[in-house]
């Protein structure tokens, strides 16, 4: 179908580029990927959808969003334009559970402990068994839809269930609901489309989606016989089409992988086993509860309750003394070897497996002493707090035993890791607490792994995709269409200033090159207009000392440094409150990315200064690993990487054709990379 028919069907009109696209795809284009780097602004979202939905003619679509804030683009472009599809987006499971309290969703969080590692087994809030939930669903299906479509998902989580369980006026699980929803608009032979964040696609929460999806087995099952149309009929009803928003951050998937194990974490741990025990002496469960959760008799469940309360009023004393011994000695030991290391805040040393040897047997003894305590989260808790550290340690050890045996026994063990061979261990720091941290040195298997999963025609879409060699040689997708809208398509103004006399090269890092961007940076503010300013600093540390030294402005201006305010609503407060709000923010932190500051579409970012190029740090061990993981070219792998952060930083400036922002470059080396990359006024 044409560019010019779609729009005709719709009754839309389409820009120029957009058109360009749809007649330069062919139709029933299956099982290929199509790359398209264009601007914020520019109509990607509409654009993957229409491809998705008229060339390949998918009846499922999932598209993945980086935060979830992205999400919503997604939810109104489906409803603005009538697309035909329903719309559903997917937040995480724990944010739905009314069984979790604030503490343990807090130590979630704080943790990083992924939903997987909460229970929902026989929960009094789930759905009835299949054949009930059909009969249930069946009498509010329309409404309970239009509630969740109806229900914008960037609302703060809390806020959304609540909106959503009063338009649902039921109080079953909201996540079931979801769920079953989306089984039943698959019977019902609708469009939909699927939004998640990348762990919904990438990560262990894509069982769910991937279960929505076998929908269609569950209605042609394997080993009946079928009629070659009815065959024809799932082939065409099961075709599904994905979407990667900002997929540029397919290069730090493997971040999101990390695992990180730490004193503070024993100490949570331990907070939490004295909790739970407490709880169980206080208030012990109900035999029939845990006969029925548990799939056991009465009898059975009786002994595990009186088993824990047992442990938890005569050996958890002593348990937790020994334990508390044991963290003191490592906090002390951890310390130790952070020096010994050089850590440095948000940066990695790899570990030598002398150290990694004796870390991961005091997290394993750990881990023995705590293992009762999992048997009293079970009774108490929906939370896995406790076994969540018990399963990381096995990890960090078994993955330790296969560095150094290379034995096909303990390969088979780390499934979960996809490539065990491409992750190492690491020592890092992050406000001040030293962790030790395994991860991937490379994307590729986690997206071969999702591309698998997940078969038929990809889109990746970003503002700052990197090129298709880079796409192919370093994430290991091929591309069947690159198509590069950057230079085509503008949207809103930019002007583009570089100052030469300053620069973030390591040789010339000194104090007295930090007071010259101190007073750059301060000219900047104090000359220019009223506004937001964004300081991109190379690292965290660069950040710190210039930032030290421009407390000198008037206090009319208010400054903010990246750590200090994590909430996007308070700094939202502080620029409507502040004529000129500066935010301090540095590579490879949050706000270079997750900041949003947009009202009606528009930024109130007007100023975006770079205090420096901002480069990996290649003095970082896993930067390092990285680049060796690549296969490019150190400067080659380096200059993209800076590339993508300043156009990123760079685009929170610009969010659509009304805006108009400064762009500041203060390093001498802009005067030759912004020609390389099109950096000019416009």
């Amino acid at each position: 179908m044409s560019a010019e028919e779609i729009e005709r069907q719709l009754g839309i009109e389409l820009r120029p580029w957009q058109r360009k696209i749809l007649n330069q795809i062919p139709d029933n284009f299956s099982n290929g990927v199509i790359a398209i780097r264009a601007p914020t602004g520019s109509g990607k979202t509409l654009i993957s959808l229409l491809l998705s939905l008229f060339k390949f003619g998918a009846k499922r679509i999932i598209a993945g969003v980086r935060t979830k804030t992205e999400q919503t683009r997604f939810w109104e472009d489906v409803r603005k334009f009538n697309l035909g599809v329903v719309p559903l987006a997917f937040i995480a499971k724990s944010a739905h559970c009314r069984l979790l309290n604030d503490e343990e969703l807090k130590a979630m969080k704080e943790l990083n402990i992924e939903d997987m590692d909460m229970s929902c087994a026989k929960c009094m809030f789930a759905l009835p068994h299949e054949e009930r939930a059909n009969i249930h669903l069946a009498r509010y299906f329309d409404a309970w839809l239009n509630a969740f479509i109806d229900t914008n998902p960037n609302l703060p989580p809390k806020q959304y269930i609540e909106e959503l369980m009063g338009k649902l006026n039921d109080t079953h699980c909201t996540y079931d609901i979801e769920k079953t929803l989306a089984k039943g608009v698959i019977r019902l032979r609708r469009r939909l489309l699927l939004i998640g964040t990348y762990p919904y696609i990438f990560s262990f929460p894509s069982v769910v989606f991937e279960s929505i999806l076998s929908t269609y087995d569950e209605d042609y099952p394997v080993g009946v016989e079928a009629e070659d149309e009815i065959l024809a009929e799932k082939a065409r009803e099961a075709r599904i089409a994905v979407i990667i928003d900002e997929a540029h951050n397919l290069d730090k998937l493997s971040d999101q992988w990390e695992r990180r194990l730490s004193v503070k974490r024993m100490e949570r741990v331990l907070q939490f086993g004295e909790r739970y025990c407490k709880q169980l002496l206080e208030k012990p469960p109900n035999p029939l509860d845990i006969a029925e959760l548990k799939g056991i008799d009465v009898e059975e469940a009786e002994k595990m309750i009186r088993e824990a309360t047992e442990f938890c009023r005569n050996e958890f004393p002593q348990v937790k003394q020994t334990a508390e011994a044991l963290i003191s000695k490592l906090k002390d030991r951890m310390k130790e070897l952070g020096k010994e290391y050089e850590v440095t805040e948000n940066a990695y040393k790899r570990l030598r497996f002398e150290h990694i040897n004796e870390l991961t047997l005091d997290f394993e003894e750990f881990s023995k002493l705590i293992m009762p305590l999992i048997r009293v989260e079970d009774l108490v808790s929906r939370a896995r707090i406790i076994r969540s550290f018990t399963v990381n340690s096995g990890l960090f050890y078994t993955l330790y035993k296969y560095k150094e045996t290379r034995a096909p026994e303990y390969r088979d063990q780390l499934l979960s890791l996809i490539d065990p061979d491409t992750w190492n261990f690491y020592m890092t720091k992050e406000e001040d607490e030293v962790y030790v941290s395994i991860k991937p040195v490379t994307s590729a298997p986690i997206i071969t792994q999702a591309r698998a999963k997940f078969e038929g025609p990809w889109i990746l879409m970003s503002g700052t995709l990197p090129d298709k060699d880079y796409i192919e040689k370093v994430w290991g997708l091929h591309v069947d269409y690159y198509i590069d809208l950057s230079r085509e398509v503008r949207i809103g103004h930019r002007e583009v200033k570089i100052i030469t006399e300053v620069t973030s090269e390591f040789k010339h890092r000194t104090p007295e090159m930090y007071r010259k961007y101190a007073e750059v940076a301060k000219r900047i503010i104090l000359n220019g207009d009223d506004g937001v300013y964004l300081l991109v600093y190379p690292n965290a540390r660069m950040m710190i000392d210039i930032a030290n030294l421009m407390m000198d402005l008037p206090s009319s201006i208010k400054q903010v440094r990246e750590g200090e305010v994590r909430n996007i609503p308070v700094l939202m407060n502080l620029a409507k409150k502040y004529p000129k709000l500066v935010i301090h923010a540095f590579n490879g932190g949050s706000f270079i990315e997750g900041i949003e500051l947009t009202e009606n579409g528009r930024s109130f970012i007007k100023y975006v200064v770079f205090m420096g190029v901002p480069y990996p740090n290649i003095k970082d061990d896993y930067t390092k690993d990285k680049i060796r993981a690549s296969g490019l070219p150190e400067y080659r792998y380096m200059k993209i990487q800076a590339w993508m952060s300043v156009m990123q930083a760079g685009g929170r400036s610009i969010r659509n054709n009304e805006d108009s922002a400064v762009w500041v470059l203060a390093d001498y080396r802009f005067s030759y990379l912004s020609k390389e990359w099109g950096l000019t006024s416009y």
